[in-house]
């Protein structure tokens, strides 16, 4: 929480450590347990862990001029521990205690007002204890008004989930009016590959087959990427669009410019007859274009399949969908609209 005038910058990295880099002003930090998080200051750095405390940088200011270079830090802790730092030395920051620096001085505690400590520490206990009673409340109000959310059978428990689900997750998925499906790749933009050169080497397929399967599957590529464009202009109108998005923005615009209640009963609909409860429809005109996006994209992978099958057979086929686009998913889906109307 930044005071006014405070300036910060930070990168956070895959691994989840922190790097803050505070210039001036009073920063409050508040920190779960994680990766790395460091603030460094012109005077000084603080390392943590895990805990509650301010970041304070003092200094001289002139009339209608930004805070000159500071002078003064002071570091306090609330809760767990800070470590402070800088080029003369470093010192442990409990909670309840105060370090400061200056230039050209090492880290030192500082003495403490301890009434004020303790009118803190009362306030900081109280607050997390209304924060609390909140994150109840809101727990049970949630339960009240949303029907129990889908319990993920991820791919530990069924490895398959996304191509070959067996029965149980079809049939979980259609309790919640759930799809899953491998997203083979479609482009407009040149030429797209089904396999590359390194996922070759998972099917033994060689440089003459890689390439007549990427041939075949142009052909494929193109022909529903212009199923995409048709259904976007049917939901949006927009044919200049259709031209110039990507197929990943025309797919979003399909969904996102679509009923919610077309796209959930689509996924209702879709889910029920992949778990064997309902027959496929013998017609579907006149049905939301949705519903036809929906069919096409979750059966994308299948007819992927079909053309990698032609070429390499249907067991290399399979161990090529499983090393290649499998990482590529889509898995969504409650028993009520994704958004509101």
């Amino acid at each position: 929480m930044l005071e006014a005038g405070a300036e910060i910058a930070w990168q956070v990295i895959a691994t989840g450590d922190a790097a803050v880099e505070q210039q001036r002003g009073d920063v409050f930090y508040r920190v779960e347990h994680g990766g790395a998080f460091r603030v460094a200051t012109p005077l000084g750095d603080a390392e943590v862990t895990g805990t509650s405390f301010r970041v304070v940088l003092s200094g001289p200011e002139a009339p209608g001029e930004a805070v000159l270079a500071p002078t003064g830090l002071a570091i306090t802790v609330y809760e767990g521990r800070v470590e402070m730092s800088n080029a003369l030395g470093r010192t442990t920051v409990t909670a309840g205690a105060t370090a400061i620096a200056a230039v050209g001085e090492a880290p030192r505690i500082a003495e403490g007002d301890r009434q004020r400590l303790a009118r803190i520490e009362h306030e900081l206990a109280l607050a997390q204890a209304r924060l609390a009673s909140l994150e109840g409340q809101v727990s049970v109000a949630r339960a009240a008004v949303e029907p129990p959310s889908y319990d993920a059978i991820d791919r530990r428990r069924d490895p398959a989930r996304y191509y070959d689900p067996r029965p149980e997750t079809r049939a979980e998925m259609a309790r919640h009016c759930r799809i899953a499906f491998d997203r083979p790749p479609l482009s407009a933009d040149g030429r797209v590959e089904l396999i590359s050169p390194e996922e070759a080497a998972d099917t033994g397929a060689s440089e003459a087959e890689v390439r007549a399967v990427n041939d075949a599957y142009q052909a494929f590529n193109l022909q529903n990427v212009r199923k995409l464009r048709a259904l976007y202009v049917e939901v949006t109108g927009d044919e200049a669009g259709a031209q110039g998005l990507s197929m990943a923005a025309i797919e979003q615009e399909i969904l996102e410019k679509s009923a919610p209640q077309d796209e959930l009963e689509a996924r209702r609909r879709i889910s029920r007859e992949r778990a064997g409860l309902d027959p496929p429809p013998r017609d579907l005109a006149g049905r939301p274009a949705v519903e036809h996006y929906l069919r096409m994209r979750s059966g994308l992978g299948d007819a992927a399949e079909q053309v990698l099958a032609g070429v390499l057979g249907a067991p290399r086929a399979r161990a090529a969908r499983v090393h290649g686009w499998d990482h590529n998913v889509s898995d969504f889906g409650e028993c009520r609209p994704r958004r509101s109307e």
